[in-house]
Parts: C-alpha cells; structure tokens; sequence
C-alpha cells in the first residue's frame, strides 16, 4: 500500500510538516533523520521527556517509544489523520504539496494512503454465530469439561460465566460460510492443505467483548497451546482497535466507580463479588486485557466518576498503574486511587481468599 515515501518529499519538507500537524517544534534531529516531538497521544510534556519519533528520511513514518503508547503509523498523511486534522491533507493537495489521489506512485501502483481510505470492516462482529456455538458448546457439551473445570479451579461460578457470554472453543464450529472466511481472515481459523478448516481456539475459553457485538475475542487456554516458535500460549486475542477497556460494555448510567485490572479473570472476580454484594452496577470493573492502548487510555482518563486502580504485584502493574495516573492528572481529572492487594496476591487470588477492601465493596 502507498504512502508518502512513494512521492519523494524531502526531509526538510517532512519536517515542516510534521512541526504543522504536531503544533510544535522538534527538540532534536538525530544522526539518522529522526525528528523528536512530545507525543500528542499521552501526556508527553508532564514527564518532561519528548518520547515520539518522526523519520524525515522515510516519508515521516511515525512512532511512541513510550511503553504503553501503542502510536506509530507510516507516514505524515497517516499522521494527520489520526490526529483529526483531515482540513491539513485536503490542503496540501489542494496546494500541490502533495500529489492527488489519482496519481500513480513510482513503482506503477496507484497512490493511495490507507488512512485516506474507508477502514475496512473487521471481521469480528462477523464471528458471532460461533461465538453463540462456542457459548452453546459450553453449557450442553461434555467435551467442554475441561473448559469448565478450570473455570471452577479460577473460582469463576456459572452466573458470572453467563453473565459475560463465556463459551468453549470447537475445532470445526457449524456456522455459515461467510462466518469461515471471517475467521480466516482474522486468523483465527486456518485452512490445511487438504482444505479442512481449523479455529485456533479450540478447547480455550471464549471471551467476546462486547458480547453482543464482538470488537475483540480473547482465548485464554486451560492447557497452554505450543506456537510454531514452540513458545507456549495461555492467552490469544483476535481484534485490534480496541478503544474502551474489556467491560466498559457494562457502564450505565447509574455507574459511580470503574475498578480497572489487568486481566480479564480479575475483571471477573471482581464482577462476581461486586454482584454477590449488590454493588455490581454501581461498581463496575473492566480490564485493560494485556494491554492499553493510547485510546483505551483517554477513555479511562475521560471518566468522570472515581476510578480505582488494582494492580498485579509486579512491574508492569505499577508501571500501569502510573500511567494511567499521569493520563487523569493531565486530564485535569481526580487522581486514581491505587490498591495493591496484599501478600502479593493477583486481584482475583485476593478477592477469593477474602480481601474486600471497604472502598470497592463499601461497609
């Protein structure tokens, strides 16, 4: 797919593009063309340190350094749009600085940027009817026993299970043709070379989130699954372009508090002892699901209400647990209060062994 380095812009052009789009000017242009900024998708300037990359070499592909920050793109078109600042690119064709869409690029293929496009759909709101099979297969299939019997080692009880749609991956779930090539090409399924299909899930639990309409689907093995680098893979996730952490899909408007964990079985526990004490509505939990995105993270830090954060007892659950503070602070929101359960304990090991702290759970 074309970009802008199909069209020859020189660097010191790309350079006064990007101070345009970005609105500031670069601390430093290192040896090999890349142009330092403040990221415009996490709050750069309060840590004081400019963590965001342009290569005035290469079109202006673009890239955050900072963990967490998931922003990069392949050109200074690409940029702007994600910025919003679509007016500035209708401009710079309109003023020659860049060529019209209909023109060719200088290998012969058309010139085209891919955030100028209509996105393509994802496939995976496609892939509801298999998830309403692997959901099915859950409940009435004993072949699904081992699904459910980790569910009971991880203390998940078969209200909260319902409650967020859990299922059992099958091998050959009976769905239509089109939901096949919407597996395919999301690459949970793969076709072998006698032209069998198989999806990747098989025998994992199922997490669709939204569970009525799927933005994402995370596996999460009983039996950890051998990839072909022989690394063994507990968790799988299919869907990209999250914008809301998993379970936001519960918020109402009777929600007064987000508790934000890492991973979906902490979002879980907490559901179910938050539902037992007949906080859950006005208390919900989500998860960041392995990961926050630069737009998972302006969701978080645009909520109004109180926001608790409970992280896991190692590094990466502080280090979350600081960004997303620095996220609200610079949103000029109240600060998250920050739990960190005790004895070292996983949120959903701590809530089972009794830990009710009193600011979630109330008393």
């Amino acid at each position: 797919m074309g970009n802008v380095r199909d069209v020859n812009i020189a660097p010191d052009q790309v350079l006064k593009l990007a101070q345009v789009v970005l609105d500031q000017y670069e601390t430093e242009v290192n040896s090999r063309g890349w142009a330092t900024f403040f990221c415009p998708f996490h709050p750069d300037k309060a840590g004081g340190n400019p963590n965001f990359g342009v290569n005035l070499n290469n079109g202006g592909q673009w890239k955050c350094l900072r963990a967490g920050c998931d922003a990069r793109g392949r050109s200074i078109v690409s940029l702007a749009w994600a910025l919003g600042k679509h007016d500035l690119v209708r401009e710079w064709r309109r003023t020659g600085v860049l060529p019209p869409l209909s023109g060719r690029g200088l290998k012969g293929g058309p010139l085209h940027h891919r955030h100028e496009e209509e996105t393509p759909p994802s496939p995976i709101p496609v892939l509801l009817p298999a998830v309403s099979r692997a959901r099915r297969f859950f409940w009435q299939d004993k072949r699904a026993g081992l699904a459910r019997r980790y569910l009971w080692e991880r203390e998940v009880d078969p209200i909260t299970a319902f409650q967020y749609g859990l299922g059992v991956g099958m091998a050959t779930p009976d769905v239509p043709q089109d939901v096949i090539q919407a597996a395919l090409s999301a690459r949970l399924a793969r076709k072998s070379r006698e032209g069998r299909v198989w999806w990747l899930w098989i025998n994992g639990v199922v997490y669709a989130d939204p569970p009525a309409h799927p933005q994402v689907i995370i596996v999460r093995y009983p039996v950890p699954r051998t990839a072909r680098n022989g690394k063994a893979l507990r968790y799988m996730t299919w869907g990209k372009g999250r914008t809301r952490p998993l379970g936001a899909w519960m918020v109402g408007a009777n929600t007064k508090v987000l508790v934000v964990v890492e991973g979906m079985f902490d979002m879980f526990a907490f559901a179910q002892v938050l539902r037992l004490a007949g906080r859950l509505g006005e208390v919900v939990p989500v998860a960041l699901g392995g990961g926050a995105s630069a737009a998972v993270m302006r969701w978080l830090a645009a909520w109004k209400g109180q926001l608790i954060v409970v992280p896991d007892p190692d590094e990466s659950g502080q280090g979350y647990a600081s960004q997303i503070r620095e996220w609200r602070m610079a949103a000029g929101k109240e600060e998250p209060l920050i739990l960190v359960p005790p004895r070292e304990l996983d949120p959903d090991e701590a809530l089972h062994a009794g830990w009710l702290p009193p600011e979630i759970f109330g008393g």
